[in-house]
């Protein structure tokens, strides 16, 4: 969705979202069968923890030998920088979804949780 042209973000709408966001459904760490048995994620699974990393988007886009043992070890991923305001936020009217989405697609096709990260960061505000 890069140069996507959207109104700013209003501080109410920003606080609707976030309300949004604190109702949503969680899943217990049961409904998470995609990881085989013998993988971190599985073994933490059945002691009732999600295990996972933090995931580079440049990595992921370009990294096979990131992305395997990633989709065969992990339960849940964390957007390092992808889901980061810096990263979403080209200019003050365009944004860029690319590697966020890049990240859920791969989390999705894995069976993966994806553990929202902080949008507004001190070091990855844009300028």
């Amino acid at each position: 969705m890069q140069g996507t042209r959207l109104p700013p973000l209003s501080r109410r709408g920003f606080l609707c979202g976030m309300a949004a966001a604190a109702r949503a459904q969680v899943l217990p760490v049961a409904a998470h069968a995609a990881q085989a048995p013998d993988s971190i994620g599985g073994a933490a699974a059945a002691h009732g923890i999600l295990a996972g990393c933090a995931v580079n988007g440049p990595a992921l886009r370009t990294d096979a030998e990131f992305r395997r043992p990633l989709a065969a070890q992990a339960a849940i991923v964390v957007p390092g920088n992808a889901m980061k305001w810096r990263e979403l936020r080209l200019t003050p009217t365009t944004f860029d979804y690319t590697d966020a989405d890049r990240l859920m697609d791969f989390a999705e096709r894995n069976g993966m949780f994806v553990r929202g990260h902080n949008l507004c960061w001190h070091l990855s505000l844009p300028d």
